[in-house]
């Protein structure tokens, strides 16, 4: 389990009732395109549930201006945006990670596979099918495909509408900005 503590950007969600309520969690990007949408509750043990959440999509933030010299000039601003997330009945938290992928990369063979594998985990979670291992083998995939070029947003959201935040680069961690007790961000 992951602790607020290593997330060395924190914020919160106001919450009127003072609670977040995962099993109402959507998850979403404006003005995109969605290749994959999933929202899937499966049980894991007796009473015990597990919600995976996936999107994956691509938008085109426009910012890189496009420039007469530019060989590829649709690729201007362009990135694909994969959310990988689950949460545990039981559990306090929400964890997973928004990896934004340049459109050029998200191209290539691994990545198009990658793709390919969400709309597939799609339709077997749209047909009631148990999806756990295909996320975890999603998980493993994206991890090995992801270069210095990819963007990875580790997040942890409590129900209290706290959320920790942290920027992966590449197998590096950005340093933290948290001081050591975690009373105060600098």
């Amino acid at each position: 389990m992951d602790d607020l503590k290593t997330y060395p950007f924190v914020g919160w969600i106001p919450c009127l009732c003072g609670h977040l309520f995962f099993d109402l969690t959507q998850c979403g990007l404006y003005n995109s395109r969605v290749f994959a949408s999933i929202n899937h509750e499966e049980r894991v043990t007796g009473k015990e549930f597990q919600r995976s959440l996936l999107i994956a999509s691509d938008v085109n933030w426009k910012d890189r201006p496009d420039t007469p010299n530019n060989d590829k000039p649709r690729l201007r601003g362009k990135f694909n945006v994969l959310l990988l997330a689950r949460h545990r009945s039981g559990d306090e938290q929400l964890t997973g990670a928004i990896h934004i992928i340049p459109a050029d990369l998200a191209e290539q063979a691994a990545w198009s596979k990658i793709f390919q594998q969400t709309t597939t985990i799609e339709t077997h979670a749209n047909q009631g099918e148990d999806i756990a291992a295909d996320v975890e083998r999603l998980k493993k995939r994206v991890d090995e495909a992801s270069t210095d070029r990819v963007w990875i947003i580790r997040f942890h959201l409590t129900t209290s509408g706290f959320v920790g935040l942290r920027l992966d680069l590449h197998g590096e961690q950005q340093p933290s900005i948290v001081d050591p007790d975690f009373k105060t961000v600098v």
